[in-house]
């Protein structure tokens, strides 16, 4: 994750009916896919993505069990 935001790796459309968590899931997931994120890097925490996105550390700690 060197050099990337936590907003360069997680895209969140409010607009989707998709639940936010899935919406991160899936961003991480095609960041993996597309070699964006590789095998050593580390994932942004709960808390960034909770700060970065003004969400609920409840909600992102629901990626913990995705």
């Amino acid at each position: 994750m060197k050099g990337k935001s936590v907003t360069d790796l997680i895209r969140i459309d409010p607009a989707l009916t998709t639940p936010v968590y899935r919406q991160i899931v899936q961003s991480i997931a095609r960041n993996i896919d597309s070699g964006v994120l590789n095998k050593d890097d580390m994932l942004p925490s709960v808390n960034q993505i909770a700060a970065e996105f003004s969400l609920a550390r409840g909600l992102c700690s629901r990626l913990t069990m995705s």
